[in-house]
């Protein structure tokens, strides 16, 4: 359970981009398409992105971009950067693509508050909004930042891709190593070697198993025996995120992403 030992510190002008990683991530890709990395005024990089010209939701979303450090540059020398480039280009799961993303996922000022304070926990769009309207956003703002976060956190995660602190850069591109903690993570690329002295807790220690057999093999299940009710909503949001991690491993179809109700 995360909580707080002392009254929630207010942020003050709290730095975040309109839009979630992965729709930055598709608006890279347009640009990558109509002029790759060729430089340009603002008004060209909103022409390659379908806009008519300069206006609120053209410098939104190009404001976003520079957030994730994912364009840069100023007046008529504007271009993609270089995480943008390698995610442009490199294929889906390549190490050089998956650590540009998880470096471009904590430019953003608010982003990186919000992985130190989960830090080794997956919130729900419900956590994060309430911890910033307990930190002054107002509730339309709380809920659409904390849906940014949240998909950007599931990104990273479906990448299989451990955040490192080591590789990005302090927020919204100011230069320096971030003092952070991993972003929450489905799984390592390379799964780590079970330990000798701290073996699977298994049935009969507190945990209920169960075991699915697959033409492939076996897929195995363990959960608390004194697991709550208002656990299910966080365990059926991890669900869902292995099944997504999982089918970009093996090329299956993208699953379609669950609305508040639950409903596809």
């Amino acid at each position: 359970m995360i909580s707080e030992t002392t009254s929630p510190k207010r942020l003050q002008n709290p730095s975040y981009p309109a839009i979630s990683l992965p729709d930055a991530i598709a608006k890279v890709g347009t640009i990558y398409e109509k002029i790759a990395r060729r430089k340009q005024s603002r008004m060209g990089i909103a022409h390659s992105l379908g806009y008519t010209g300069l206006n609120g939701a053209s410098v939104t979303v190009m404001a976003s971009l520079t957030k994730y450090g994912l364009l840069e540059g100023r007046g008529d020398e504007i271009r993609l950067s270089d995480d943008a480039l390698v995610i442009a280009i490199e294929e889906v799961n390549s190490p050089e693509r998956q650590q540009a993303i998880a470096r471009s996922a904590l430019r953003p000022q608010l982003f990186a508050e919000l992985n130190r304070y989960f830090s080794g926990h997956v919130p729900t769009e419900s956590q994060v909004r309430i911890w910033l309207e307990k930190r002054g956003f107002a509730p339309s703002a709380a809920r659409d930042a904390g849906h940014a976060f949240r998909e950007t956190i599931e990104l990273v995660n479906a990448e299989g891709w451990p955040y490192n602190s080591d590789q990005a850069t302090a927020p919204d591109g100011v230069a320096g190593t971030m003092e952070t903690q991993p972003l929450p993570q489905a799984g390592a690329m390379t799964p780590p070697k079970a330990s000798a002295a701290s073996p699977p807790i298994g049935p009969g220690q507190g945990f209920n198993q169960d075991v699915f057999s697959l033409a492939e093999g076996s897929v195995i299940l363990s959960w608390p025996e004194g697991l709550k009710p208002e656990s299910l909503p966080d365990l059926e949001d991890w669900f869902e995120l292995q099944l997504r991690k999982i089918g970009r491993t093996i090329g299956a179809p993208p699953r379609p992403k669950k609305g508040p109700s639950g409903s596809a």
